[in-house]
């Protein structure tokens, strides 16, 4: 398993919404709301996944499952993780399942 400190969320998107980023990881965050994820490498590589375009050819738990075999093989050369998500739809569907609830 990855070391746990790359899988909080990125600061942009815990200032976008605290109540909701602050105290999440990657590893527990549905993937259908990711966007994009950048892998910055101590060696000054950089590789971004664009997750939305492997979710419309992949079901949402194998590209979940792929990203973290893949953080997990490059662990100990990752500088840190920073990754789009697609806020407004999560807020939504939050929203949308709330009032279902009620």
């Amino acid at each position: 398993m990855p070391d746990k400190r790359f899988f909080k969320p990125p600061k942009h998107l815990v200032e976008k919404w605290p109540e909701v980023f602050e105290d999440l990881y990657v590893d527990t965050m549905p993937v259908v709301y990711m966007d994009k994820m950048r892998i910055n490498f101590q060696d000054g590589r950089e590789w971004e996944v664009d997750v939305k375009t492997q979710l419309t050819s992949n079901p949402p738990e194998a590209v979940a499952e792929a990203l973290l075999e893949m953080i997990d093989e490059y662990k100990n050369e990752i500088q840190n993780l920073d990754f789009d998500m697609d806020v407004e739809l999560l807020k939504k569907d939050i929203k949308n399942k709330t009032k279902n609830l009620l």
